[in-house]
């Protein structure tokens, strides 16, 4: 995807938002031409980019970041600051040891204010999010600042999201991953884990989906499961296990199961090597 960048004022602020790749040739380019007619044309007083739509940086990309940074501080007397780094583009910063030159901050309200990353975070686990969120003291749950996600940490080995008021989908890493619910799975509760789901490196997305506990599955919920789980298109079985002699497990599909340690055996079956 070839670099887009859009600008935006707010205040004495000049926010640019960039989206695609920022590596050798065209993204570069873009960007220094960009940076010079920052400095040359509108002069602003602070200069914010957000990067949330940058999936990745060469290090071409790097030192026009480094380049910029340091031809408006020069220009103007003002830092460079960066917002909403991806995972990705965050680890490289880490790797070059230029985080602490840019400080960035996990939203541009934030970047605004002059809140820093530094301070407690969170990375979303959901792939297509990726978003560092503030910490917010005192509260169980924590809610991406992005996609909405919430998750409760502190358990080893698992991540909960909420659902319903007392009702939670647990991601459980191990030998067998367990994506489990309990209480109700309807659509909305699918929506919840088809994030867990996400939580998983595309490349390696398999999990078992642990319904034995809820105590009611609509049809479409579990319709809807089997969708998500055959549209992920890889090799082995995600199965899904339901209660005990549920209605549902009639279904003809493959991969819907009542006995737990049939699922389990489905699920080792098609684990690599």
């Amino acid at each position: 995807m070839a670099l887009i960048i859009s600008a935006r004022h707010v205040d004495s602020a000049l926010v640019l938002e960039l989206k695609g790749r920022v590596t050798l040739g065209e993204g570069s380019v873009m960007l220094r031409g960009l940076v010079e007619h920052v400095v040359t044309i509108d002069k602003p007083q602070r200069v914010i980019l957000d990067i949330s739509g940058v999936r990745y940086i060469d290090s071409s990309g790097v030192g026009e970041l480094v380049s910029a940074f340091t031809t408006i501080r020069i220009a103007l007397n003002c830092d460079l600051r960066l917002c909403h780094p991806l995972r990705k583009v965050s680890d490289l910063l880490q790797i070059t040891k230029l985080y602490t030159v840019f400080r960035p901050s996990t939203t541009v309200e934030e970047a605004l204010s002059g809140v820093a990353i530094e301070e407690e975070r969170f990375m979303c686990l959901v792939d297509s999010c990726q978003t560092w969120t503030l910490v917010q003291p005192g509260s169980m749950y924590q809610s991406c600042s992005r996609c909405q996600s919430r998750y409760r940490f502190g358990e080893p080995g698992d991540i909960r999201m909420s659902v319903y008021p007392g009702e939670e989908v647990v991601f459980t890493r191990g030998e067998i991953l367990t994506i489990a619910a309990s209480g109700t799975v309807d659509l909305f509760t699918t929506n919840i884990l088809q994030r867990a789901w996400t939580c998983m490196d595309w490349q390696h997305r398999r999990a078992m989906f642990d319904l034995a506990s809820a105590t009611e599955i609509t049809e479409r919920a579990l319709l809807r499961l089997l969708k998500i789980v055959k549209d992920t298109k890889l090799v082995g079985q995600s199965p899904i296990l339901l209660p005990d002699r549920h209605p549902l497990a009639s279904t003809p599909e493959t991969g819907v199961y009542t006995d737990r340690e049939k699922a389990q055996a489905a699920f080792q079956k098609g684990q690599p090597g």
